[in-house]
């Protein structure tokens, strides 16, 4: 979310809360970063999800 922008611009999106087990080390890396750490989590699934439906869509032809 972007923290810059007045709170009426930045998008809502509801969140669910969750028990998620990962890896240790991939748990460090994120931690390493600093405070929002599950902020940066969370772009990262959300870049693969993106990537995913546009993989998966239908190409328009050429």
């Amino acid at each position: 979310m972007d923290k810059k922008k007045p709170p009426a611009e930045r998008r809502q999106i509801p969140k669910q809360a969750i028990s998620l087990r990962v890896d240790v080390d991939v748990l460090e890396w994120f931690k390493s970063g600093g405070p929002g750490y599950q902020t940066r989590m969370l772009k990262v699934l959300r870049a693969h999800v993106q990537s995913e439906r546009a993989r998966s869509s239908p190409q328009s032809p050429a």
